[in-house]
């Protein structure tokens, strides 16, 4: 079994901006184009046949029993600029 965890950077970074600056529609406009590229990701995972076991806020925590690394590094580069991916045979 191969576990990915994938971790979209600096997210934080973006809140705390729109937070400094008193930009609550930059907020909403920020969290609405994370939860779907999220909900993007995850699809595509599914549909190359990997289970989920976590996600939340910018994490997904999946697991399958084979991945093609650079079809799955394309693909994450296409749609994110920024994600940090830990890949390991345990947790």
């Amino acid at each position: 079994m191969i576990y990915i965890a994938i971790d979209g950077d600096n997210i934080h970074h973006k809140f705390e901006k729109c937070l400094l600056q008193n930009d609550e529609k930059n907020i909403i406009r920020t969290s609405m184009e994370i939860t779907n590229t999220i909900d993007r990701v995850i699809n595509h995972l599914q549909h190359e046949k990997m289970k989920i076991v976590f996600s939340a806020g910018d994490l997904i925590l999946c697991k399958c029993d084979a991945v093609d690394l650079i079809e799955l590094s394309n693909y994450l580069e296409r749609m994110s600029n920024a994600v940090s991916v830990g890949i390991g045979d345990t947790l």
